[in-house]
């Protein structure tokens, strides 16, 4: 009869047990919201790809030497997009203020702007545009973008999505 008893032990469930399953799932929820996977995984917006115009203003040569055609550039870990145009650089333009107040503008001799367009992936939102599908972007709006161990920041001046 031992061997019998043995061979049909009974599973109980304690409330340490009752704990760890609703831990466990309060993790699981918890990742699903944080990560919006629901609206990723139904949605029936998708990510397209975009034309964005920026500005670099007062960098250096060497800085500017990390924009070249079709390089990648990344922001926060994550593809900000690809290069496909840059415009020949000019002076930055800087201003400075008089013994009167008044604001004058000066061309600096070792700093320069650049412009250009990046081709990245955007998702559209009821209000505007969001980069990767999870991060605002607009005109105005201001990232700091990384290649080739490089990091400027750029102000972006339009975003338009191509068809």
């Amino acid at each position: 009869m031992s061997k019998k008893q043995n061979s049909q032990k009974k599973i109980s469930f304690s409330v340490i047990d009752f704990a760890v399953i609703v831990i466990v799932l309060a993790l699981f929820v918890g990742v699903i919201a944080r990560y919006d996977v629901v609206d990723r995984l139904f949605s029936k917006t998708s990510l397209v790809d975009a034309k964005v115009t920026f500005v670099a203003e007062a960098i250096t040569n060497e800085e500017a030497a990390a924009f070249t055609e079709n390089s990648m550039f990344y922001t926060s870990g994550e593809l900000f997009g690809t290069l496909t145009a840059v415009t020949d650089p000019v002076k930055a333009l800087m201003y400075r203020e008089t013994s009167s107040g008044e604001l004058v503008a000066y061309e600096h001799d070792s700093l320069i702007d650049l412009r250009g367009s990046f081709t990245s992936k955007v998702m559209e939102s009821k209000n505007g545009y969001l980069l990767g599908g999870n991060r605002y972007i607009a005109a105005g709006s201001v990232f700091t973008v990384r290649a080739e161990g490089v990091a400027v920041k750029i102000t972006i001046i339009s975003v338009e999505t191509l068809n």
